[in-house]
């Protein structure tokens, strides 16, 4: 018998083999983010995944940040199937840098292409009538600059934006695949992004929304 009533959350990330972003700096932040509200469980141990063990969580974060050495065709399947059959993926930041799953890839509507220096960007919102982002006013953070090339092929609504000397970059949007949905958010480059205010309430909305 479940006696704990709260949803189930894994976050996907690197501990231990960490290129550029460690889960280990935001761990103590987005647990507490979180815990008073879902069940959370955080896991590097994303080279052996299978749809059976995703399924046994309400909703998976993808915070992967060594997908490159770390990455397996096993693990791309596996997410990519819990997606489609009705699974929940909310995937911040580092989490898109897939290229060796290009089958993720197209699921995800995006590549990254690159970034600039951390610096101070102004996100605001593109969709006033989303409910992620419905009411969320403009706000500035330092940031990675995250660009990508999206795929015209994947249907996604972009729900958030960021200005970089004088142009507009996608900077978050949501995604319908199969049965399940999909939310990828760019911010996210280190503790500090997870405490800003409205990095969580992005964060929230973005759950919230997924498991409605």
């Amino acid at each position: 018998m479940k006696m704990n009533n709260k949803k189930k959350i894994l976050v996907l990330g690197d501990f231990t083999y960490v290129r550029w972003h460690s889960m280990r700096e935001l761990e103590e932040t987005f647990g507490n983010m979180l815990n008073p509200y879902y069940e959370v469980i955080f896991s590097e141990d994303y080279t052996d995944l299978s749809t059976e063990i995703l399924e046994e969580y309400d909703l998976c974060i993808n915070y992967i940040d060594n997908w490159e050495d770390r990455g397996t065709k096993q693990a791309a399947a596996a997410l990519g199937n819990y997606v489609h059959k009705g699974g929940k993926l909310l995937t911040l930041h580092t989490g898109i840098i897939l290229k060796t799953a290009p089958e993720l890839l197209k699921m995800h509507g995006a590549t990254f292409t690159g970034h600039e220096e951390y610096c101070e960007l102004i996100y605001s919102n593109t969709n006033l009538q989303h409910e992620i982002t419905q009411g969320l006013r403009p706000f500035a953070i330092g940031e990675e600059p995250y660009e990508f090339e999206l795929y015209p092929e994947t249907k996604k609504e972009i729900i958030l934006q960021y200005e970089r000397q004088g142009k507009y970059y996608p900077a978050a949007w949501v995604i319908h695949h199969g049965e399940g949905k999909l939310v990828y958010l760019s911010p996210g480059h280190n503790s500090t992004s997870f405490k800003n205010s409205s990095v969580q309430e992005l964060i929230y909305a973005s759950i919230k929304w997924l498991l409605k």
